[in-house]
């Protein structure tokens, strides 16, 4: 299943000489079109919060064993969970690489030894689980192939013929990068010694990661 998309935190002061408070964030247009009939609120887990829809079937819960947060959706064949932020610790004072041997061993990948965090040129304080070495040259050699299979307009089931296993196009594990979305690593707004690792998927998504907060 993908998940996606990042919406826009809403902040208001209030007025008359009082402290600043920070009002309760309210999804964008976009996103609340995606989601009819479902109740928008604030979900916590192990000292950080996150605001998202809950439907009827479809709602993103507390993993205190992740932890984090999941997402449940109600299928046929029984409930769907799947980890949409996974949260790291490390020391308040501390650099993202805190949190590198832990990222390692919850992303099993052929290559998640040699995995670095990288920066993402168009999003400050966001980060993306990468392959290096011999492993990104693999890495970008497979998308590139995607990428000029899909230019020449070749059928799913040509590109599937020749498709490359998971090991190759996602060498980093679950965390790391994916032809089914993005993941991106950021520390917890309030909670710098907390790193999350969020899955961005490739479409809206029912929560809004930009509301990743510490809790009250």
């Amino acid at each position: 299943m993908k998940f996606g998309g990042i919406a826009l935190i809403v902040l208001a002061l209030a007025a008359c000489g009082q402290p600043p408070t920070t009002a309760a964030p309210t999804p964008n247009a976009s996103l609340a079109e995606m989601f009819p009939d479902c109740v928008w609120g604030e979900v916590q887990s192990d000292g950080v919060s996150v605001w998202s829809f809950a439907c009827p079937r479809d709602r993103v819960v507390a993993d205190a064993a992740l932890p984090g947060f999941v997402r449940e959706v109600d299928a046929p064949e029984g409930v769907m969970r799947a980890p949409v932020i996974q949260l790291f610790t490390k020391a308040e004072t501390a650099p993202l690489n805190a949190v590198l041997a832990a990222v390692r061993a919850a992303s099993s990948g052929r290559a998640t030894a040699t995995c670095e965090f990288e920066e993402m040129p168009d999003m400050a304080g966001h980060y993306q689980f990468m392959p290096t070495g011999e492993a990104r040259v693999a890495y970008d050699a497979v998308i590139a192939s995607w990428s000029d299979a899909m230019a020449e307009a070749e059928a799913p089931k040509s590109i599937a013929s020749a498709a490359p296993t998971e090991a190759d196009y996602m060498p980093c594990g679950r965390w790391g990068p994916s032809e089914s979305g993005q993941r991106v690593f950021t520390v917890v707004r309030g909670a710098e010694d907390r790193v999350a690792a969020i899955d961005m998927g490739s479409e809206v998504t029912i929560f809004d990661p930009s509301t990743l907060r510490a809790s009250d």
